[in-house]
């Protein structure tokens, strides 16, 4: 299976950002890490399938409302 890698937010922090109670992130993915980015610099990040977020996967996910429901809103 091919990822990439989402990023949800780039944060300004002396250490890793607390993510215990972050929500779980999109559908699919796996749970919201962070990633130090530079000196009090954090990417929150999650590694993402191709099958599903790729370029053709999201054209297609846009027409189908539910899809974009699920995205925009993780249960």
């Amino acid at each position: 299976m091919s990822e990439a890698t989402y990023v949800y937010c780039v944060l300004r922090r002396d250490k890793a950002p607390p993510l215990g109670r972050a929500p779980k992130g999109l559908p699919g993915m796996e749970p919201p890490r962070a990633v130090p980015a530079g000196p009090g610099l954090w990417l929150v990040v999650s590694s993402a399938p191709l099958e599903r977020y790729g370029e053709k996967a999201i054209e297609q996910g846009l027409r189908d409302l539910e899809w974009v429901s699920s995205c925009a809103v993780p249960q």
